[in-house]
C-alpha cells in the first residue's frame, strides 16, 4: 500500500497523459498515491481532501495561477509540512510569490525524471 501521496496539478492533457503513463511504466504507483488535477478548483479541493505530501504543480492554467492560490493556502496554514514543486517552463523563482516552491523542475526534463525527482523528495520527508 503506498504510504505517500502525491498531486500532479497540470492542465495540459498531453503531459498529464505522458507522466501518468511514466508511472504506470515504472510502477510507482504501488510505492505512491498519484493524484492528478487540471484546473485550480480542483487543485484546492483535492489539496483539501487528499491532503498530499507533495504538490507538483504547473504554474499558469486557464483559470489563474497556483503561485497565488498557494500563497493563499500556505499564509491560511494549509501546506504546512508539505513539498511544493513547481513544474513549469518558464523560471519563476525571481518573483517574490515563488518562494513558497521548495523545488523546481523544468518541463524539459526527461519524463522519468520528473516523477523519479517527486518519489525521492518525498522519501527524503
Amino acid at each position: 500500500m503506498a504510504s505517500y501521496k502525491i498531486l500532479v496539478a497540470e492542465d495540459c492533457e498531453d503531459v498529464s497523459k505522458m507522466l501518468r503513463r511514466v508511472i504506470e511504466i515504472m510502477g510507482a504507483e504501488e510505492h505512491m498515491t498519484w493524484q492528478f488535477c487540471s484546473n485550480l478548483k480542483d487543485l484546492e479541493e483535492l489539496h483539501l481532501s487528499l491532503e498530499p505530501d507533495l504538490i507538483l504543480s504547473d504554474i499558469s492554467f486557464p483559470d489563474g495561477d497556483s503561485l497565488s492560490l498557494l500563497n493563499r493556502l500556505s499564509q491560511d496554514g494549509k501546506l504546512d509540512g508539505k513539498l511544493l514543486v513547481a513544474y513549469t517552463s518558464y523560471d519563476y523563482r525571481h518573483i517574490p510569490e515563488a518562494k513558497i516552491f521548495d523545488s523546481y523542475i523544468s518541463k524539459d526534463t526527461d519524463p522519468l525524471q520528473v516523477i523519479n525527482t517527486c518519489m525521492s523528495l518525498v522519501r527524503n520527508l
